[in-house]
């Protein structure tokens, strides 16, 4: 059985998954449920889908108490499958995606500097390229000059009247 439920502030959910008996007996222990733990109702995947609906309720209860951080670390260390559901600031503040060097910072000329994804490998020879990515998104109209006419062999006349009619920028 598996359960998204909201944590402490604002629009934070975790995700908690009971996968077999060890880990109901896991989760059963930081939420102090021993009576779930003991009864033999509950002792079998069955018995606890007869009672899913009073389960989750009761997981979401706890759930919205803790610090979700906290509780994916309490919940993986009874070995319950259980996670944070980021969002753009706990990703951005995750120390461990920092050492990693996740994402970089680049500087855009319209919204200034921001962070981006890094690209997932890392080449570590001497002769590698930065890995670093290269550019921003592009502006409206940025590769034009490029595009227009070496792609589309446009000729400056048809370039310039494409840009009079606002076809182009």
């Amino acid at each position: 059985s598996a359960s998204l439920s909201p944590v402490l502030g604002e629009d934070r959910w975790h995700a908690v998954t009971v996968t077999d008996d060890a880990s109901w007996r896991g989760l059963c222990r930081p939420m102090g449920r021993s009576d779930w733990a003991e009864d033999p109702l509950l002792a079998s995947v069955p018995g606890r889908r007869a009672r899913a609906a009073e389960i989750d309720a009761a997981i979401a209860m706890w759930l919205s108490m803790q610090d979700s951080r906290e509780a994916m670390i309490e919940l993986q260390r009874n070995e319950v499958p259980a996670g944070v559901a980021h969002d753009v600031q706990t990703l951005l503040a995750d120390t461990r995606l920092a050492a990693r060097r996740f994402f970089v910072m680049l500087q855009h000329p319209e919204v200034g500097a921001h962070p981006v994804y890094a690209p997932i490998w890392r080449l570590t020879t001497r002769t590698s390229r930065s890995t670093k990515p290269h550019r921003t998104a592009p502006q409206l109209g940025a590769d034009n000059d490029c595009v227009l006419p070496s792609l589309l062999k446009l000729s400056e006349a048809e370039i310039a009247a494409l840009g009079k009619r606002q076809v182009v920028y």
